[in-house]
Order: structure tokens, then C-alpha cells, then sequence
């Protein structure tokens, strides 16, 4: 009969961690507590057990465990399998057994295997793992058993357990050295006469092993016939001076699961790879969060952000300083929506080598866990780049317009920045003739002097020559001291003397001989001043006519017009409305605080119809009128200022632009339709016809069926 020592031999073997409930609550180790166990709770190794704060979901389980011993059947609770982490940081997964028999509380505390992979290898394998169960729970009750009871719990045990000593004799728990085999009955004193020759000089080596390092020992082997093998894995542990006890175990099932696990798990992680690979060739960068902490960011958003998936993994979206603030509390905030109700939020991320991307996010509920959330980072930063390109092209220099004229007006711009004459801006009121001044000022050499903006009509006419060239103290009555004028404060920048057509004939002849020397003198003063100065005029007049009719020196136009450009007026330029309205709804929005967004397609039809006298002065006005107006996020036709809703009883007809009233009928219809970008509605505005006969002349074009 086995003795306790033997009893307690096999789970010293079995690496288990025994322990008995005492009267007071307490839990004492029945047998020597394993190394591993008295790592992740060192006071494991006293004489009372208290594990709350070292092992908190063992201390749950005793709560289950001691109400199902209250019950006083006999029986088994188990804990299911969690995980601690041990001193070296490993992930280890542990499986808890409460026992009751006889009256004894018994716990039982198995490592289930020594790494977390090894752990699902074991929660997949259905009968091996039934079994593993059903000999803890009779390993467990035999502690407190008889002898004769306790044999019959270990006979019960689905593995062969003997004993072997450092010279090779061999013994069984039954007190001989009989041994079964192949159904008949032999005596044998050693363990060559037990095992096949092949597994002899192993299960030596072991014995030797394990009785040098005090350790115990595993290796596996096959037994059985070729064509019927079976898996066995063998523990040899010390139990003595010169003895071990070798527990021997049919593992078969387990290795067939295994090997079926991995084939899974490869074909899984293969698809997963598949997946990957799909996701980044198309750019879609993925995350998944867990209770709003990243636990996965795929190859590609790692390529984006330019971070690595170690960075980040675990934290929080704030703790991982990603998003912007406000880009932050947009996604928070559409996380909290539900599915139907999320739209794509726009982000940009400046990467720490400065490389800025602009992105999509698309939040998705994880279907089998609704607590999770799936990312989707869309790169859009091609798209807002040509979107930029666009609009760079739509724009320059708070100018806005992609028309042809205005895309002429562009390269003057940028020819005469270069230069430093003169330069003559002609256009109608309202048509941004200070913007292209400005524009040549900005891309000049001189942009780091002063840009002197100064309205003629608006002079004194009495002092208009003070105020250019400046005068002495007393030079006039109320000259109180000297004072510069407008030449000497645009010194080494730019003066713009806008509407140059209303300064008197008397100072005219003094500005003439300013261009013309590059020198001013003061009223009161004999002493010229040299003066650095590019003067740029502009003029709504025709200052041809205006020298014929004598209100405009000759000389001085020839001089102030070196350069020219042609503005031209709104309604030439037809289809730089759309634009002009964007552009103004946004500053709107911004000063005003309404979100309006757009005009409705009524509405942008009547602004295509209007003449625009005022250009775009007038334009601008009739948005910020209808923006005030509006109750919405759309402008309509009743927002419109009064004298817009009255346009189509004006009668007035918009005139075709200059360039295309060069060109032939057929050519018209051609570059309208192309100015228009197909647009037949804009196109036939742009020719100053109504839609009917656009049309026409457009079936004119097509050729007719042989």
C-alpha cells in the first residue's frame, strides 16, 4: 500500500499547489508549495495562507468555493482558467479545484501550462482536458483517504506511476515488482525488463539527471506498433535518496489536438496576413480599441502616424498623444453617437519628421463586442492636396477667379512684380483693382516696405498737395509744425493712388515732375527730398478721353501708364461666381457665426443672370445681406437683397466678354461651353443668349446623318 509520502510524492510530481482550509479560515499547504506558486505569492510559504492582495481572483473563487463546501456534498467547484503574471513579466495561466471529502476542504492550484499559447492548446483539446479534471479531483481527495481508499483513487488515475532507483531496480505501488504487459504477468526487478530497449538508456539518463539536479525531469518518447503509435510524456522526479518517481502519460489525444490547433491557427494567421496585405495595398489604415485602449494598429496606420504598434498599444487615444485636441473631442464624441448616426470625421496629423496628413476616420462598432470600436484612417491628403492646387489656382492674392481673363490678370501680376515702373490699373468700380496692387506690392522686392494706399477723389483739393508731398511749419494757416507726406511714408515701398483721375490739373504737373525725379519738395520748402517710391495709379475713367476733354495731362499718363492692366468687370467673368461665393460664405460664416454653407441652385441661377454694376463690391454685399437673412444652412431667392429678386424685369443683357467677341460663332459656342465646364446653363450666360438659342446653335454644330 502506498504510504502519505507516497501519495504526496505524486503531487509534489504533478506540480501542484495542495492546500486545506483550517478552523479559522485559513488555508495551510498540505504538501511542499511549488517554486512557481511561491513567486506569485510569497507568503504561500508560511504556515497560513493569505492571498487577497497577491492573488485577488483566487481570493474571489474561495468565496464560491467556501460556499459550495458549506453544502457538505461531496464533489468538485472549478474555478475556470485565469492569468497572473509572474516576477519575469511571463503570462501564466492557473485553473483552481475546490474539493470536499470526508470533511476535509481541500484547494487545488494547477498551472495549467507554462506560457498562455500552450494554455489554448489545452482549453481546445475537449476529452484530454475532462480528464486531467477527474485525476485532480481523486489526486485531491486521496490526501485525507485511508490507505486502502487512497489506493483506489490513485488505480483511478489515468496514468502509470512507478518508481525506479539510481541502479535501474524497479517498483510499483502495490509493494512487489510485478509489472503488466501485453495482458500476462512477469516479474521484474529492473527497468530493462519493464521498457522496450530503445526508451532504456532515456529513462537512465533522466534518472540521473534528475537525482544530480534535484529537478524534475520531462521528455516524450513513442510506444506502442508502427502502424498504431501512441505519444508519451514522462516526468521523473525525486522521491528519495537514490529513488524518483516516474509518472508516465498517454498524451496522444492531446498531441492530435495540438497539431489540428496549429493547423487552424496557421490557417487563421494566414488569412489574417491575407488580410493585412488587401488592407495595406489599399491604403486604409485600421485600429482596434478596447474599452478606449488601442490593442491593435495595422502596418499602414503605423505608416501614417509614424509611430510603431508598441507605442501605442494599451493606452488611451489622449495617453497616445495622436489627434489634436479638437480632432480628439470630434472622435470621442462621434463614438458616443450610434452607428446609424456617425459620418467620417476629418483630421490632420503633422507627423514628428513634418510630414502632414490629411485623413478620414470612419468609426464602426466591433460586431462581436459592442464595447470595442473599429478605426478606419482614410489618407486623403492626395485629395486635399489637389483640392489645395485648385484652390491655389482659384486664388492669388486674395484674388479669386479660374476665368481666363482673370487668369491673364494673374501672370501681369507677376511679370510687373519683378519690375519697378509704373503701373496703370484700369477697371470698373468694384473690381479689386487695390487687391491687384496689392498683389504686384506683395511679390515684389519692396514687399518689406510700406504699402501707402491713398484715394485721390478723396483729397482736399485745396490741400491734395500737402498731403503727397507734405509741407513746412507755417507754411499754410493751421501748419503748426512740418509734417511728411504720402511719398516720404511710402519711401522704399509702394504708393497706390487709387481713382488718379480726380487730382486737380495744379497738382498734376507737381506729381509728374515727382516720377520724373524720383524727388519731392515740401510746401514752405526750396530743398528737394530724394523720395524711393513705386507709385501704382488706378482709375474706373477712360484718362484717354478725359486728356481730350484737358482734365488730364497727357505727359503725366504716359507716365504713370508704363504698365497696364485690364481688369474686368463681373460680368465677364461669369462663372468666377461660384467661387467668389465660397469664398465669401466662408468669412461670413467665420465673422457672423451662422452656418450658412451654400446657396441653392435657384438662387445661384439668379446671380448669373444679374449684371453686377458694382462688381464684385456688390457681390460681396448682396451675400453678407442674404447671410444675415437667412434662417438655414442654404441661401435662397428670397434672402437675396430686393434689387436681385427684380432681375429678370430689368431686361438687361448680360454682354458677351470681349475675347469671345473675336472669335467665330462655332469657335463662341466651343470655348463657352469649355469656360463653362459643360455647364450649357452658364455657357449660354456667358454668350449673352438666352438657353433656346444656345442651343441651336449648338444642334448647328453636330453633323447631319448621310
Amino acid at each position: 500500500m502506498p504510504s502519505y509520502e507516497d501519495i504526496a510524492g505524486v503531487l509534489v510530481a504533478l506540480d501542484l499547489a495542495v492546500f486545506q482550509e483550517q478552523s479559522d479560515g485559513s488555508l495551510r499547504a498540505a504538501i511542499p508549495v511549488p517554486r512557481w506558486f511561491q513567486d506569485l505569492c510569497p507568503a504561500s510559504a508560511g504556515s497560513a495562507l493569505r492571498m487577497g492582495e497577491a492573488l485577488p481572483f483566487l481570493q474571489n473563487f474561495l468565496i464560491d468555493a467556501r460556499a459550495f463546501w458549506t453544502t457538505g456534498k461531496i464533489g468538485r467547484l472549478r474555478s475556470g482558467s485565469w492569468t497572473e503574471m509572474d516576477p519575469a513579466g511571463e503570462e501564466i495561466a492557473l485553473e483552481a479545484t475546490a474539493l470536499l471529502y470526508s470533511g476535509q476542504r481541500v484547494l487545488l492550484v494547477e498551472r495549467s501550462l507554462e506560457r498562455l499559447e500552450e494554455r489554448q492548446v489545452l482549453l481546445q483539446k475537449g476529452r484530454e482536458g475532462l480528464l486531467e479534471i477527474e485525476r485532480l479531483r481523486r489526486l485531491g481527495e486521496a490526501l485525507r483517504l485511508s490507505q486502502g481508499e487512497a489506493q483506489a483513487w490513485l488505480n483511478a488515475v489515468p496514468d502509470l506511476v512507478f518508481r525506479v532507483t539510481r541502479n535501474g531496480v524497479y517498483r510499483d505501488f502495490e509493494g512487489t515488482e510485478a509489472v503488466h504487459s501485453g495482458g500476462t504477468t512477469q516479474t521484474a526487478k529492473t527497468i530493462d525488463q519493464v521498457l522496450p530497449s530503445n526508451l532504456i538508456s532515456e529513462f537512465m539518463l533522466q534518472v540521473r539527471l534528475a537525482l544530480e539536479s534535484g529537478k524534475t525531469q520531462f521528455f516524450e518518447y513513442q510506444s506502442g506498433s508502427d502502424w498504431q503509435p501512441k505519444e508519451m510524456e514522462a516526468r521523473v522526479a525525486v522521491c528519495g535518496k537514490d529513488e524518483v518517481l516516474v509518472i508516465v502519460r498517454d498524451v496522444t489525444e492531446r498531441k492530435r489536438a495540438e497539431a489540428e490547433l496549429g493547423e487552424r491557427l496557421e490557417r487563421i494567421k494566414s488569412s489574417r496576413d491575407d488580410l493585412l496585405l488587401i488592407l495595406n495595398q489599399l491604403r486604409l489604415g485600421t485600429a482596434l480599441t478596447d474599452e478606449e485602449r488601442c490593442v491593435f494598429l495595422s502596418q499602414t496606420a503605423q505608416q501614417m502616424f509614424g509611430i510603431r504598434e508598441d507605442e501605442v498599444f494599451g493606452k488611451t487615444w489622449k495617453e497616445s498623444n495622436l489627434f489634436r485636441d479638437e480632432d480628439l473631442t470630434r472622435l470621442l464624441s462621434m463614438a458616443q453617437q450610434p452607428q446609424s448616426a456617425r459620418s467620417r470625421v476629418p483630421i490632420r496629423w503633422e507627423r514628428h519628421d513634418g510630414r502632414q496628413y490629411w485623413m478620414e476616420v470612419d468609426l464602426q462598432d466591433d460586431p462581436s463586442n459592442p464595447k470595442r470600436k473599429v478605426f478606419f484612417f482614410y489618407d486623403v491628403s492626395e485629395v486635399h492636396d489637389l483640392r489645395r492646387l485648385l484652390d491655389e489656382k482659384a486664388q492669388f492674392e486674395n484674388l479669386v477667379g479660374k476665368s481666363k481673363p482673370m487668369q491673364q490678370v494673374y501672370r501681369l501680376i507677376q511679370d510687373l512684380a519683378i519690375v519697378d515702373s509704373t503701373v496703370l490699373i484700369e477697371g470698373e468700380t468694384g473690381t479689386g483693382k487695390e487687391l491687384v496692387a496689392r498683389g504686384i506690392y506683395a511679390r515684389s522686392h519692396r514687399h518689406k516696405g510700406s504699402f501707402v494706399a491713398v484715394n485721390c477723389a478723396g483729397l482736399t483739393e485745396s490741400l491734395v498737395a500737402s498731403q503727397l508731398f507734405g509741407h513746412r511749419r507755417w507754411a499754410f494757416t493751421g501748419a503748426v509744425a512740418d509734417s511728411p507726406g504720402l511719398f516720404e511714408a511710402a519711401n522704399g515701398g509702394v504708393l497706390f493712388l487709387d481713382e488718379i483721375g480726380d487730382i486737380p490739373l495744379s497738382v498734376q504737373t507737381s506729381l509728374l515732375r515727382v516720377l520724373q525725379e524720383r524727388e519731392i519738395t515740401r510746401l514752405g520748402e526750396t530743398k528737394p527730398r530724394k523720395v524711393d517710391v513705386r507709385v501704382i495709379s488706378a482709375t474706373h475713367r477712360n484718362l484717354a478721353e478725359e486728356v481730350e476733354r484737358d482734365n488730364f495731362r497727357a505727359d503725366l499718363l504716359y507716365r504713370i501708364r508704363v504698365a497696364r492692366i485690364q481688369i474686368p468687370p463681373l460680368r465677364e467673368r461669369l462663372e468666377d461666381i461660384p467661387l467668389l461665393v465660397s469664398r465669401f460664405l466662408g468669412d461670413f460664416r467665420a465673422t457672423t457665426g451662422k452656418p450658412v454653407e451654400e446657396v441653392s441652385t435657384e438662387t445661384l441661377a439668379r446671380l448669373l443672370e444679374y449684371p453686377w454694376p458694382g462688381n464684385v463690391r456688390e457681390l460681396r454685399s448682396a451675400i453678407e445681406f442674404a447671410v444675415i437673412r437667412c434662417r438655414g444652412s442654404v441661401i435662397r431667392l428670397d434672402d437675396l437683397p430686393p434689387e436681385l429678386k427684380q432681375v429678370r424685369s430689368l431686361g438687361t443683357k448680360v454682354a458677351m466678354p470681349s475675347d469671345l467677341q473675336q472669335l467665330s460663332e462655332k469657335e463662341q459656342v466651343l470655348a463657352a461651353l469649355k469656360r463653362a465646364s459643360g455647364n450649357r446653363t452658364l455657357a449660354a450666360k456667358l454668350l449673352g443668349v438666352s438657353r433656346a438659342t444656345f442651343y441651336r446653335r449648338l444642334s448647328a454644330l453636330k453633323p447631319s446623318p448621310e
